[in-house]
């Protein structure tokens, strides 16, 4: 643990001394807190300087790209657990260092890369791409790319004999769609089928309890849970004895009450976030809106790394389409977070034949930004869903102070299996 908190002080004193000098927003943030990368003697010193919200990299995202990286980036759309869209830029180095830093946790569990690997996914990106070196990347890595966005029993039958063709040995996806597709291989008595399954890891959701025993049963497979963020970046993976290590390496973790102190082990605060690695575009201390909760003492796995005891405030949901499917909440968001203009949104789906889109709209939304979601929406669910677009002042968040950005309140009892109208 020493050893790694020494590392981590290193790289974190390079990362502001880069930022100071070639970031322009930092160079404003920190003239104005009066801090400076000489003022960082110990990782606690951190805490002098300033946070950095979603509303900042969204006002000054130009601002945050390093003037002295002419390296190509890639831009990465998230909706985030708020429902606030961001725009995030990622340099090749952050990108190796959270693919190292997901290979080394596997290999926790005794998956080496390599292995056979089914992915359940959602991002059209990566669905949608099927250039040369896309193939030639899953072919190195032997991973093959499955739709998260269908939930039909037809479709979940077209997964479940593909699973059984290609043999993975390894289940990598959204928390929930693991979980219906285990549900579905349960309720079909199909089990067997996908036997070489060793381990899964679950990611994007949290992993409830009821998930983890249901995807346990239909693989007899080890389950893991992975957290990160697409704007963040890998934060923490579960090890074989259930703690959710931090991947201290790459990413600095704080956890901040309230009144903005650092949360002691055992409570509950704000997962605060900076990645180490990237210099492109930095993130230092960005509030990322998550709640959680520090573990203290060591791991039964005797790794130094230290952990989260838990994970909340992010939910992520089903929609259900009027003709019956289950449709990944994710693709709801896709429509909209791609939209420039949209300062915050919640989608709700009252009936199943209706969606409502409650959003604040900001200066830059295109003139046909409304029919562009509308069409969106139909397109995902079905040519005849009514679709109202509102726009409002603020999105107060639900009574448990948590921001879901989807809430589908029919989608959630076809789940519990009580049908697509409550009762009478």
């Amino acid at each position: 643990a020493d050893g790694l908190a020494a590392a981590q002080l290193t790289k974190l004193r390079r990362l502001l001394e880069h930022a100071a000098r070639h970031v322009p927003y930092y160079r404003e943030a920190f003239a104005r807190a009066g801090v400076g990368p000489g003022d960082l003697g110990r990782l606690e010193d951190l805490a002098r300087f300033p946070t950095l919200t979603r509303a900042d990299l969204r006002r000054r995202r130009r601002d945050l790209v390093a003037t002295d990286r002419r390296r190509r980036m890639a831009a990465i759309a998230t909706g985030g657990s708020t429902g606030e869209p961001v725009t995030v830029l990622v340099d090749g180095r952050r990108a190796a260092v959270n693919t190292a830093a997901r290979i080394r946790a596997r290999e926790w569990w005794g998956i080496r890369m390599g292995e056979r690997e089914a992915v359940l996914w959602a991002s059209p990106i990566e669905l949608t791409a099927q250039d040369r070196l896309r193939r030639l990347r899953d072919r190195l890595l032997n991973s093959r790319l499955y739709s998260a966005f269908e939930g039909s029993p037809e479709g979940l039958d077209a997964i479940a004999q593909e699973l059984t063709r290609f043999g993975p040995q390894v289940l990598y996806g959204y928390s929930s769609s693991l979980y219906l597709l285990a549900r579905h291989l349960l309720d079909r008595g199909w089990t067997e089928q996908c036997r070489g399954v060793r381990a899964i890891f679950a990611t994007a959701e949290g992993l409830a309890a009821e998930q983890r025993d249901v995807l346990g049963r239909a693989f007899r497979a080890a389950v893991g849970g992975e957290y990160g963020a697409r704007d963040a970046g890998l934060i923490a993976h579960e090890c074989p004895a259930g703690g959710h290590h931090l991947l201290a390496e790459g990413m600095f973790v704080e956890l901040l009450a309230p009144d903005g102190a650092l949360a002691p082990p055992g409570e509950r605060g704000e997962i605060v976030t900076t990645h180490l690695e990237a210099f492109g575009f930095p993130l230092v201390r960005y509030r990322t809106g998550d709640i959680g909760v520090a573990a203290a003492g060591p791991c039964a796995c005797g790794r130094a790394l230290p952990r989260l005891a838990a994970v909340e405030g992010r939910a992520t949901d089903f929609l259900l389409a009027p003709d019956g499917r289950l449709v990944h909440a994710l693709g709801a968001i896709y429509v909209l977070r791609v939209l420039p203009g949209i300062a915050a949104f919640r989608v709700e789906q009252p009936a199943v034949e209706r969606i409502v889109v409650r959003a604040v709209r900001e200066e830059g939304f295109p003139a046909d930004g409304e029919e562009t979601i509308r069409e969106g929406m139909r397109r995902l669910l079905g040519a005849d869903l009514e679709v109202a677009v509102e726009w409002v002042a603020a999105l107060a968040p639900s009574a448990s102070g948590k921001h879901r950005h989807v809430v589908s309140p029919v989608a959630e009892r076809a789940l519990r299996g009580g049908g697509a109208e409550p009762p009478p």
